[in-house]
């Protein structure tokens, strides 16, 4: 069996965020979205089990299993979003202006010698075959949630949407 590589021990390199890192972030997303199903076809207090190798591993109810899964994919959502160059301000998809030092980034990477820059929101509008403001809606709120409601709790406005509509047009 292979051993799950623990990318907390020691700083990461760009080939390792390209090969773990973000691989492993849409497969949490790919994950969040396999649960939403599962949420939308059954009820939350549903009894779930979790078996590992053909053994029982947990009882529980779909929400105690799918309620952070789903917090799970915003924040992961929210990464991606960021490392892409995109964020939220006062409703709005916007690109970036500021980094970190230390942040690993799109701007860290190139193909066949052309250095890649930052997503602009006109960039992702373009992408989606969407209304703008249905897109942007999303996206706002899928970082606008995983900032106020996830990561910390805070009293600042959240733009109301079910979170099924919210992750799939944004995932």
């Amino acid at each position: 069996m292979e051993a799950r590589q623990d990318l907390r021990s020691q700083p990461l390199s760009l080939d390792q965020v390209l090969a773990v890192w973000l691989p492993r972030r849409v497969n949490a997303l790919e994950g969040t979205l396999s649960v939403l199903n599962l949420c939308e076809e059954f009820d939350d207090s549903t009894p779930s089990s979790i078996t590992i190798a053909g053994k029982p591993a947990m009882n529980l109810n779909l929400s105690t299993f799918a309620d952070p899964l789903i917090d799970i994919g915003f924040l992961h959502a929210r990464a991606l979003l960021e490392f892409l160059g995109l964020g939220a301000r006062k409703g709005k998809l916007v690109q970036l202006t500021k980094r970190q030092a230390s942040d690993i980034v799109i701007e860290h990477y190139s193909i066949n010698g052309k250095s890649l820059s930052m997503v602009s929101p006109t960039d992702v509008f373009g992408a989606i075959n969407m209304p703008q403001p249905v897109i942007e809606w999303s996206l706002v709120n899928i970082m606008e949630t995983a900032n106020k409601l996830i990561a910390h709790v805070t009293t600042g406005e959240v733009l109301a949407m079910p979170m099924y509509q919210q992750v799939r047009i944004g995932f």
